[in-house]
């Protein structure tokens, strides 16, 4: 029988509930961070017991602990711990080291592959566009800080972390191995938002390495907590610690939140959850299906072109822009097309028949390779608008034409086509060989400047 301590204190914090459905990838980091865990775990505990299992099976687990990068980039920094880990539990052990390392890598590698022939990239798109920027540590320490002070979180974290050291001074090494195998990683990724600036949506990545952290304490055995522990003076700081822990988490889960009053001037300020900001704001209650989104501002866009299409007799593409929002005819041929920060709803509701142009840089291929500049963390990287319009051919300006001129030159050039282009085997190919230069591409924001570059 087991006392569930770190489990409570990770599922007392509401932005954990948040992050579980979201549509971010933090459903799959709680999902890959669990099962790698438990999968190191057990395998210690089986040789432990003298079991002597072979270094290559079970295949699953091997998978498992080596698929980190394939739920997000930076969690390749846990997989490296985890198979080394491994390789040292089983020093001696039978089997094939080499068979370990295929299945460990072999699923990564493979979609490594797929990546770079289908999108012409080694990292995703996203990756490149939210590459941290000009923020810096202290941006970040906000963005921790900001994680931490509203649910009091120093108090369980530094309660946890005392339970872990009196139960490691009876661990054996193995056990001792298994624990700073998920602890280093996770208190590197916490130090790697730190640098980069963080993010704009409270706690949204720390909630993964939140849980790294206290999984090797997510439950206790209970007899550390009875009249037959193995360490009988030690009882009263089990006790104690998890009567506060259980006190906290009840405070935790019904009261404590951010703050919630904001202005728009300060709406993508850390400290606040800006998802949930938007759907209390500009969506209501909650949405539950897409058509709760349909009179909102996220398909503002979309509703203009409805609206527009009719007397603009032909194709129209409508340019979302907080400043100079506009509808811009288009030659016949061109289809509907609309130029816009917002693409998650919006392209949802648009439909497929509706062309989307990401101003934000996520789906973008050429803005997820112009300069980081800006002020919120993970958004800082744009498609200013004579890029918009030279994507479409449109000479409205010199600085439209320059677009135009740089789209046919040199790496811009070839990652247009390789990311818009057909994709047959002799592309996939292509794009495989062309993924490198693709990915180190930098495009600056300025046409003009960039047609000095490539042209």
């Amino acid at each position: 029988f087991t006392v569930p301590v770190g489990a409570v204190a990770f599922v007392a914090v509401p932005l954990t509930w948040d992050f579980a459905t979201s549509g971010h990838e933090g459903s799959a980091g709680y999902l890959w961070i669990g099962l790698s865990f438990y999968a190191l775990a057990r395998r210690a505990r089986e040789i432990r017991v003298d079991l002597r299992p072979p270094v290559d099976r079970p295949a699953w687990m091997l998978v498992v602990i080596g698929s980190g990068a394939l739920v997000r980039p930076e969690l390749a920094i846990y997989t490296l711990s985890f198979v080394a880990l491994w390789l040292v539990l089983h020093r001696g052990a039978r089997g094939s080291w080499v068979k370990a390392l295929a299945w460990a890598f072999g699923p990564t590698v493979a979609y490594q592959v797929f990546r770079m022939g289908y999108y012409a990239l080694l990292l995703p798109n996203t990756a490149l566009a939210k590459l941290g920027g000009p923020l810096g540590s202290s941006l970040g320490f906000h963005y921790l800080n900001s994680f931490v002070h509203p649910f009091v979180l120093w108090l369980p974290l530094g309660l946890l972390a005392l339970l872990l050291v009196v139960l490691l001074r009876r661990a054996d090494w193995d056990q001792r191995l298994v624990v700073a195998a998920i602890e280093v990683p996770a208190l590197i990724h916490v130090a790697y938002l730190v640098s980069i600036g963080g993010d704009y949506v409270n706690g949204r990545l720390l909630v993964v390495p939140f849980l790294a952290i206290v999984a090797p304490v997510s439950v206790v055995a209970l007899d550390r907590f009875t009249a037959g522990s193995p360490s009988p003076r030690l009882r009263p700081v089990f006790i104690g610690a998890t009567v506060v822990i259980a006190l906290w988490a009840s405070s935790s889960a019904s009261t404590l939140r951010p703050p919630w009053r904001v202005t728009s001037a300060d709406f993508l300020d850390s400290k606040y959850d800006a998802r949930e900001i938007a759907v209390r704001r500009w969506v209501g209650e909650p949405p539950r299906k897409i058509a709760d989104y349909e009179n909102t501002f996220l398909v503002g866009p979309y509703k203009e072109l409805v609206l527009q299409y009719d007397t603009a007799g032909g194709d129209l593409m409508i340019v979302d822009d907080s400043f100079m929002s506009q509808a811009v005819v288009l030659d016949e041929g061109e289809g509907q097309v609309i130029a816009s920060p917002t693409i998650g709803a919006l392209g949802v509701v648009a439909g497929i028949d509706v062309r989307i142009i990401d101003r934000l840089a996520l789906a973008d291929p050429l803005a997820s390779h112009m300069p980081a500049e800006g002020t919120a963390p993970g958004h800082l990287r744009r498609l200013p608008m004579p890029w918009v319009y030279g994507r479409m051919g449109l000479d409205a300006d010199p600085a439209s034409a320059a677009a135009i001129e740089a789209e046919g030159c040199g790496g811009i050039a070839q990652i247009l086509d390789d990311t818009s282009g057909s994709l047959g085997p002799a592309d996939i190919i292509s794009n495989i060989i062309h993924a490198p230069a693709n990915t180190r591409l930098k495009v600056p924001e300025d046409p003009t400047d960039a047609v000095d570059t490539f042209c």
